[in-house]
């Protein structure tokens, strides 16, 4: 079952993604399309990536935020192609982008 993303919270909404929304979009631009995730630490303004895939116009990405059984990233997806985003919980931000959290327990 999806649900509010508990993890992201208002940081998130409020924060860390309007002041790095440009810097996300550069950098998801600029990944390679394929299925498998790629897993190289990179910046992408004030979040640090530690995972990211882009298919078929669907792009995750894992921040390191969450817990100890909970991976939380962000993804990027049209409305229509969010059931491919593999998330337990997931939140909408703005546009095509989502705070996401997968339980990994």
């Amino acid at each position: 079952m999806r649900g509010p993303c508990r993890w992201h919270g208002p940081l998130t909404r409020a924060g860390r993604f309007p002041l790095s929304e440009s810097a996300l979009t550069a950098y998801v631009d600029a990944l390679p399309e394929k299925e498998s995730w790629t897993f190289e630490e990179r910046r992408a303004g004030l979040f640090t990536i530690t995972g990211a895939r882009r298919w078929q116009g669907v792009v995750q990405l894992t921040t390191g935020d969450g817990g100890l059984l909970v991976s939380c990233g962000l993804a990027r997806a049209p409305a229509d192609r969010l059931a491919d985003v593999e998330a337990s919980e997931i939140e909408h931000l703005t546009g095509d982008w989502y705070a996401t959290c997968l339980d990994l327990d």
